[in-house]
């Protein structure tokens, strides 16, 4: 994983608690938890959302890959139905990586942006 640089108004320091707060949000809908990585990537001073994505990434496949020997271990996989998830996980991922490369990053975090508020105020009112 890349360093992160620290400046006069972020600072390596909240690194682990930051992300591990993030990784450690429910798992039954990931992409909270990508939003959450990448809001907190982004109040520590990350500004390029494609680097905070490439970044996110590798987080979030051991994540995943804890979970995944979790799961096996105790017998909870149908395979049947994981073997499909996992196809369109993959050709997600990599279609999601390709069209996200070519859209202006401002756009991208916008999208995220909106989407976290959306997610706050969903969860708040929720509660």
């Amino acid at each position: 994983m890349p360093a992160i640089n620290a400046n006069a108004t972020s600072t390596v320091a909240p690194w682990p608690g930051s992300v591990a707060s993030a990784s450690a949000y429910r798992n039954e809908l990931a992409w909270h938890r990508g939003i959450l990585m990448v809001a907190a990537l982004s109040v520590m001073g990350m500004e390029n959302i494609h680097e905070m994505n490439a970044l996110k990434t590798p987080l979030a496949s051991r994540i995943n890959g804890i979970a995944v020997v979790t799961f096996i271990a105790a017998g909870a996989v149908f395979w049947p139905e994981a073997l499909v998830m996992i196809v369109g996980s993959v050709a997600g991922g990599y279609g999601g990586a390709h069209f996200a490369r070519r859209l202006d990053p401002r756009l991208v975090r916008r999208f995220v942006t909106v989407v976290g508020f959306g997610m706050t105020i969903y969860f708040f009112v929720r509660g």
